[in-house]
């Protein structure tokens, strides 16, 4: 049952002995998943989760594109929604919410979700909390689990796909022209587009010159592959494209793109913005794999820097493969020697009184996030002519799976126990397209 509740203010007059007029504001309660998917009935209502909610179907997105998006407020009161699943292919807008145009999204948790979508034709958007954030705030949230899509053509000659299908996913949102701050992703964020651009960030996955992006954290794996793309995409730790703010950001993350023109950066794969107060701590790679148009980057902060880049940090090490490569280390940025990652007067920059904090793994984390994981994933590049990315998988007992996903779009599993490998058994190995695949442990 909804619970429908009310402010009342409420004063006794003594001299007139009256009470005056009541003032409400109306709150939704949801306390199981079909009041949660009955939020689509009023796309501009204030709701509020009063308890953990456990979904255990296919979920459709709440608004579904930005023609009928929504624009309430919606309070998670710090619960979670679990199992967030979205398998099918007929969702432009997939996400928790489809589309949001002005809403306020805070103080939720999307745990274990599962966003895999397989689609076909146009551009389409993925996000974990939204697909498409429209001049609203997305607040004090968490995301685990896996973010990923593939893009493919529809139609084809001679072997070459006519569609021009620009993907867009994100960890927090696919597409941002509004405000994402407190947020921390433990998730792997993965892009796949068969002919035009991929665009992959672990917040964001574009975020324009009105987006704002603030006390984010990513933990967790960005890819981006674009097939034969012929404009420029990009994985980057918080956003693939940066035209707007970035402020007090923290990464710690592998991310890589494949493809052509494929980009890649620690903060963001190409910045038109503003970005300051960030640190990046991993490996970024980029690697091209058609000669056709043989461009790759990849930068500790961003591939390529048109706009600002200021009082921020990085421990880190970028490669690329492929002919026409550049490689932007750390422009407007300070590299960090490892060994004094613990060391906060290395930070000067950096607010340790109410932002940032040295964390548990004994390098710069911010502290008015919630608490997540960190998906362990290792993204090297493999340059055998068979295969093109593969993926370490640490299951922190010295023993890792290494998948390589081979020129013919199967995938091939390694076992390493102490330098010894052995290859395993890949009979119900899936069919997949060759490209960047993060597969957390």
């Amino acid at each position: 049952m909804n619970k429908r509740i009310f402010g009342i203010i409420t004063a006794a007059v003594i001299i007139a002995g009256t009470v005056p007029a009541v003032s409400a504001a109306e709150v939704t309660y949801i306390t199981n998943e079909a009041e949660l998917r009955a939020v689509a009935n009023n796309l501009s209502g204030s709701y509020a989760l009063a308890n953990d909610i456990v979904l255990t179907g296919d979920w459709e997105p709440i608004g579904a594109d930005p023609s009928t998006p929504f624009t309430g407020t919606f309070d998670g009161g710090g619960y979670s929604i679990s199992g967030l699943t979205i398998k099918e292919n007929t969702f432009r807008y997939a996400g928790l919410f489809g589309a949001t145009n002005g809403a306020v999204i805070e103080n939720l948790s999307i745990d274990n979700c599962n966003i895999n979508t397989d689609e076909v034709g146009t551009e389409y958007y993925i996000g974990a909390v939204t697909a498409y954030n429209t001049g609203g705030t997305i607040r004090n949230c968490t995301v685990t689990g896996d973010v990923n899509m593939t893009m493919r053509s529809s139609r084809f000659l001679w072997g070459i796909p006519l569609d021009m299908t620009d993907a867009y996913g994100g960890g927090i949102a696919g597409y941002n022209t509004g405000v994402i701050e407190r947020c921390n992703v433990g998730a792997n964020v993965s892009v796949h587009s068969d002919y035009y651009a991929a665009f992959a960030g672990g917040i964001a996955g574009y975020s324009t010159d009105e987006g704002r992006i603030s006390e984010c954290q990513l933990l967790g794996g960005v890819a981006a592959y674009s097939a034969t793309g012929i404009t420029h995409g990009g994985a980057g730790g918080i956003t693939s494209h940066n035209y707007g703010t970035i402020e007090n950001c923290c990464v710690k993350a592998y991310i890589a793109t494949s493809g052509n023109y494929a980009n890649s950066g620690g903060i963001t794969s190409r910045n038109g913005g503003k970005i300051s107060n960030c640190f990046y701590y991993g490996t970024v790679r980029s690697m091209i794999i058609w000669q056709m148009f043989p461009e790759t980057s990849s930068g500790n902060m961003a591939s390529e820097n048109n706009g600002t880049i200021e009082n921020s940090y990085y421990i880190t090490e970028t490669g690329s493969t492929g002919e026409s490569t550049v490689s932007g280390e750390g422009e407007g940025a300070e590299k960090i020697p490892e060994g004094s990652a613990g060391d906060m007067a290395m930070y000067p920059s950096l607010d340790f009184g109410t932002i940032w904090l040295i964390a548990e793994d004994g390098k710069p984390g911010l502290r008015n996030v919630k608490h997540v994981e960190a998906v362990k994933v290792d993204v090297p590049v493999y340059e055998e002519p068979d295969a093109y990315f593969g993926i370490v998988v640490d299951a922190g007992d010295g023993k890792q799976t290494v998948i390589t996903v081979m020129n013919d779009g199967k995938l091939r599993f390694t076992r390493s126990d102490n330098g010894t490998e052995t290859e395993l058994s890949a009979g119900d190995t899936p069919e997949l397209p060759p490209g960047v695949y993060l597969i957390g442990q």
